[in-house]
């Protein structure tokens, strides 16, 4: 046997390996038209929440728990127009721990065709060799996305294709303006649903367009601000622009990536007590803030992304 030549019986399993990882890239990368893509002229508030599924973690007596929303884009494949890349997308985090480490992995509750719905465990690679977690190379950019479909047809599942995406320019000429309407859809963790996941649907207004960087949670940020209440679960969800056309008509974009919500704090009066500290109540003040959608096209045409693709 050659000096560097392999055994037959690890040869063998070498070779299944990396059939295995190749025939996993195909299913992850090259997904078939047995998804049904929405695009911008999706009017349809079912629709847009069959886009959307729910993030658990198990806790310490291993029960899992809703953390958070998440929702998947389409790219349509630049060598075969009837396959596309699917991406599930959520604010970055809601996979990290409270010491900012990432989860090794997470479970996605979906809806099913028989009404009911499942869990699937995602794990997350950070390493290189099986990275799937892709982010922005701002660190303050509050997005992640991971290359994922559904491991078995009987899921309802639909993306959101390109049309809902804006790059830079692309979302500077929609000339928004404080005052458009919003809403998203995403997790309600007091009420999940018994059988199928069921997003919660909630409405408002762009509250302000800056230029500036806006301070969030102890970092300056590229942000947006809506007047519309936001609370734990709702993080990850997408948050959809109604533009207005001629003639009375509107169309649906993706704004952004819902961050979480402002808060907060007034002192309890108490009775004067050195020995114990001032408790304090905190209150949702009304105002969310969202990641602008250009940053999340910023990472899906990425360098990176786009040779993961190849």
């Amino acid at each position: 046997m050659a000096e560097n030549a392999l055994p037959r019986s690890i040869y063998g399993r070498y070779q299944m390996r990396k059939t295995n990882l190749y025939l996993m890239k195909l299913l992850i990368f090259y997904v078939l038209l047995i998804l049904f893509s929405l695009n911008g002229n999706a009017q349809s508030i079912s629709e847009i929440k069959s886009a959307v599924s729910f993030i658990y973690i198990k806790d310490s007596q291993n029960k899992l728990i809703a953390i958070g929303t998440c929702f998947f884009v389409g790219l349509e494949s630049s060598h075969d127009n009837t396959k596309f890349h699917s991406y599930l997308v959520t604010a970055k985090h809601v996979l990290q721990s409270k010491d900012g480490s990432f989860y090794k992995e997470v479970y996605i509750r979906m809806n099913t065709i028989d009404s009911n719905s499942k869990y699937t465990l995602l794990p997350i690679e950070t390493g290189s060799m099986n990275k799937n977690l892709f982010l922005h190379n701002d660190p303050t950019v509050d997005i992640a996305v991971i290359p994922y479909i559904p491991p078995k047809k009987n899921y309802q599942f639909k993306f959101l294709d390109s049309t809902f995406l804006r790059d830079r320019i692309g979302f500077k000429n929609l000339n928004l303006e404080e005052g458009t309407e919003t809403f998203f859809t995403g997790l309600f963790t007091y009420y999940t649903g018994d059988k199928k996941i069921l997003p919660i649907v909630r409405y408002g207004r762009i509250a302000l367009i800056t230029n500036e960087k806006i301070e969030w949670v102890g970092m300056k940020r590229e942000m947006l601000l809506l007047e519309t209440s936001s609370y734990g679960g709702n993080s990850g969800s997408p948050v959809y622009f109604k533009i207005n056309l001629p003639k009375g008509l509107h169309k649906l974009i993706l704004g952004g990536i819902l961050n979480g919500t402002y808060r907060d704090a007034a002192e309890i009066k108490t009775i004067e007590n050195s020995a114990i500290l001032t408790p304090y109540a905190f209150y949702n003040n009304g105002i969310s803030g969202i990641t602008p959608v250009y940053l999340l096209t910023e990472i899906l045409y990425s360098a990176e992304l786009r040779k993961h693709r190849e």
